[in-house]
């Protein structure tokens, strides 16, 4: 099958002011979208490709070209951000979910998120949404949405300072996963039988165009980060009894049990007036450094010290007070 590698072709008069470098892609792009108006139908495009291939961007690229008003307030990074902002897309519009990898591989991630999202794709067929879905790999990809929802699949990479895509048709992409699976080279080679194994077409995109989207979208994945910070050290960031009684083994000789019981006599009684100290199914979490920092000086102060042997002086045997030194 013949290959169209189109890499420096302007066609920023299009559709708009941004560069998809393929008129053979804009162009279907153009009859897909409005085929949505005619047949009542969604479109959803899957985007697949490794960390910094230009992924964001292309879809960036192909919001702006189906739809005129697409901005960075139409991309999702979060599967909250996508609960709020896919039901108010209006038909023939576009909703940009970043990091759609949150719904995939059912049974492998959270299901109670994948049966509400599962349950959303098969009934928002005819609300006429243009949906553009992104993935960090090929097999991240629920096989529901490969299978009966994606229209169009394409393949980000980058090849030295070119950010190249890739067009792939369902049939090809359904094979690559499957031999994912396979480990036979004969079992690889008979699920490619009468497939193409080439891209349907390959060419080149850049950001002209959406430099302002880029920059909105920058400031949204930083908000996006700041928050994840956060979710990870109020889910999982706090320090527990073992914590204290491994900081306390440090500078001391004492056995676990006994620091142990310290350490649990120290919490129960701490945990009445200190909110940054929680108790739950008997396990205690300490959620502030400072307070973690104080209870360890607390239990140190109730350990027995080892005499200083500077200081101590013994009686010799002629009664004589002779000074130790060390």
């Amino acid at each position: 099958m013949k290959v169209l590698i189109l890499f420096s072709m302007d066609l920023s008069g299009l559709n708009g002011d941004f560069m998809i470098h393929n008129r053979a892609v804009l162009d279907e792009l153009n009859m897909l979208r409005a085929d949505m108006a005619v047949n009542d139908q969604d479109l959803l495009i899957s985007v697949f490709g490794s960390e910094g291939s230009g992924k964001s961007v292309f879809a960036m690229n192909l919001g702006k070209v189906l739809d005129p008003a697409y901005g960075a307030d139409c991309i999702a990074i979060t599967v909250h951000d996508f609960a709020r902002i896919a039901p108010k897309t209006e038909p023939i519009h576009v909703v940009h979910w970043d990091e759609a990898h949150h719904f995939s591989r059912r049974g492998m991630y959270d299901t109670d998120v994948n049966r509400v999202l599962l349950k959303y794709f098969q009934t928002i067929r005819g609300a006429k949404r243009i949906v553009i879905l992104c993935y960090p790999a090929l097999q991240e990809m629920d096989r529901y949405i490969t299978q009966h929802r994606t229209r169009l699949f394409f393949e980000t990479i980058k090849k030295g300072n070119q950010y190249l895509v890739r067009g792939w048709r369902k049939e090809q992409i359904l094979a690559k996963l499957d031999t994912m699976r396979l480990y036979k080279q004969s079992s690889k080679s008979q699920r490619w039988k009468g497939i193409p194994r080439n891209p349907i077409v390959a060419f080149g995109h850049d950001f002209t165009g959406i430099e302002q989207i880029i920059s909105d979208y920058k400031l949204l994945k930083r908000g996006s980060l700041s928050e994840a910070d956060d979710e990870l050290l109020s889910t999982f960031g706090y320090y527990n009894l073992m914590d204290v009684v491994r900081k306390l083994m440090s500078v001391t000789d004492y056995s676990v049990a006994r620091l142990k019981t310290i350490v649990s006599e120290e919490i129960n009684q701490a945990v009445k007036d200190n909110d940054n100290i929680r108790v739950k199914g008997g396990r205690y979490t300490i959620t502030d450094e400072k307070v973690f920092n104080k209870l360890f000086e607390v239990c140190l102060e109730r350990l027995p010290r080892a005499p200083d042997l500077s200081q101590i002086s013994c009686i010799t045997h002629d009664s004589k007070e002779v000074e130790v030194v060390v």
